[in-house]
């Protein structure tokens, strides 16, 4: 219902891989037709490559680049499987130890390349080319 380029930045949260289970991932190409002449679109998302219930980032690029995007960012935020997180769910991990936790997660992802047997959290940003 929103005019083409109506909005700087639109958000795609958690949603491109259920479009994917869903058969019918193509439609994000109307998020790149919402963004201004500046605009980004930024999408949070999970990643594990070769698998077939998750979008390959190399399709993600390259469709989002056919329309008009150009990748800006890209950033592994979380590890799947992470045994610790049910610990710090369920109060069993103190919280003056989640600053030390959230460091050193972020500095193991920076480390980390892609997952091979698991999959990350990632935040793409595209920017309007």
């Amino acid at each position: 219902p929103f005019p083409k380029g109506a909005f700087d930045t639109v958000l795609l949260i958690n949603v491109v891989r259920s479009l994917h289970l869903l058969g019918i991932k193509d439609i994000i190409g109307g998020a790149a037709d919402l963004l201004d002449t500046e605009g980004r679109l930024v999408v949070l998302d999970n990643v594990r490559p070769e698998h077939p219930d998750y979008v390959e980032e190399g399709w993600l690029v390259e469709f989002l680049r056919e329309h008009g995007l150009s990748l800006e960012l890209r950033r592994a935020i979380r590890a799947s499987r992470w045994p610790l997180i049910y610990a710090i769910r369920y109060g069993l991990v103190p919280r003056i130890l989640l600053p030390w936790l959230i460091r050193w997660e972020l500095h193991r992802m920076s480390k980390a390349g892609r997952p091979r047997f698991g999959y990350h959290n990632v935040v793409f940003v595209f920017r309007r080319s």
